[in-house]
């Protein structure tokens, strides 16, 4: 339990609310997987409560990060106005509610709270749709997903060139993990989910007799929940699964080479 609040220190260092969602995301899965407990309002308004407090510490490392910035800035303005609000706008009922002088600073923190963290959640399948409709984008074949591979390969001198560029039409923002992988493959994307469907099933029926299937039965949920907001096969997120058929490959190995020995006894 305490490995897994690690990554938290990552967020307060460097002001990434990721981590925070991430660790909430992994012990409530594992919770649920190996605790199995009853759904009651006991449960429900604990994970409420946890989900509340997310989204306040959230908001607190965005307000920080933001009033880091040098010279006099207007935060609230700073986040209504922020990145995401190109492709996903609040109404003018929205804007108009923060900028009425009856409603409190604490209520229009609440909603703002709100509002962002709803925006951070949902705006991954706008910039899918967004990509879809570029003519011009660029094919990148799995090197937008799986460039840890091609940089693996750069450091062994297997590969001369390597472009570490961010192929992204929109560098600043999460793609949903079909838009990942729509920039490597365009509609073959398809078939590489099916596979990777295929892939799940056999960890899954694998979990309930093996602990070495359960941990990343975990890790593959994280992926699937999160599919239409992040891509955690993305860059470093590959290097669970990588891990896991590195032992996997292992497990089956020294499996065989004792099952050899048995039989010549």
């Amino acid at each position: 339990m305490l490995l897994l609040l690690f990554p938290l220190v990552e967020g307060l260092l460097f002001g990434s609310r990721k981590p925070f969602f991430e660790v909430f995301l992994i012990l409530i899965i594992s919770i649920f997987y190996y605790k199995k407990p009853n759904i009651n309002l006991k449960s429900i308004s604990v994970v409420l409560i946890s989900a509340i407090g997310l989204l306040v510490i959230s908001a607190s490392i965005l307000f920080s990060r933001e009033e880091s910035k040098e010279g006099s800035v207007d935060v609230r303005n700073e986040i209504i106005n922020g990145k995401y609000n190109d492709l996903l706008k609040p109404n003018d009922q929205v804007l108009n509610y923060f900028e009425d002088e009856s409603i409190s600073s604490a209520q229009k923190d609440y909603a703002l709270i709100i509002l962002q963290s709803s925006q951070y959640i949902t705006h991954g399948v706008f910039e899918y749709n967004h990509i879809i409709d570029m003519p011009d984008l660029a094919v990148t074949k799995g090197m937008y997903t799986f460039y840890p591979f091609r940089k693996f390969f750069n450091k062994l001198g297997f590969i001369t060139e390597f472009d570490n560029v961010n192929p992204s039409p929109r560098k600043f923002v999460y793609l949903t993990a079909f838009g990942s992988l729509y920039i490597d493959f365009r509609w073959f994307t398809l078939l590489f989910f099916f596979l990777f469907g295929m892939f799940q099933r056999y960890v899954y029926d694998k979990s309930f007799s093996s602990s070495i299937h359960s941990p990343i039965l975990i890790y593959l949920t994280i992926i699937n929940v999160f599919l239409p907001i992040l891509n955690y096969m993305r860059g470093a997120g590959i290097y669970p699964i990588v891990g896991f058929l590195f032992v996997l490959i292992t497990h089956y190995y020294f499996l065989k080479i004792s099952n050899e020995k048995s039989t010549n006894t």
